[in-house]
């Protein structure tokens, strides 16, 4: 089940486009913490939360190898789901 969290709003990093909320993919629905990874719906950057939700650039080389995994497979899908429904 897919459950969406609103965050602050602010821009991408990357494209400088507007973020004000996120999905989750499995049951954990609680809004993201200082830590969590997620990707640009737009871009599909690999960003990190900090401890006040503000959104930062990741190396993805110094993530471990199951994270780069799962996100490899979201970027996939995203850029499919984009496919049939541009933003």
């Amino acid at each position: 089940m897919i459950s969406i969290n609103r965050v602050p709003e602010q821009s991408c990093p990357e494209c400088s486009r507007s973020i004000s909320a996120c999905s989750t993919f499995d049951s954990d629905d609680d809004p993201p913490r200082g830590g969590d990874l997620t990707l640009c719906i737009y871009c599909f950057t690999t960003l990190v939360y900090d401890s006040n939700l503000e959104l930062h650039l990741i190396d993805v080389r110094t993530l471990n190898p199951k994270n780069i995994s799962e996100l490899k497979m979201l970027k996939a899908w995203f850029k499919e789901c984009k496919k049939h429904d541009p933003l």
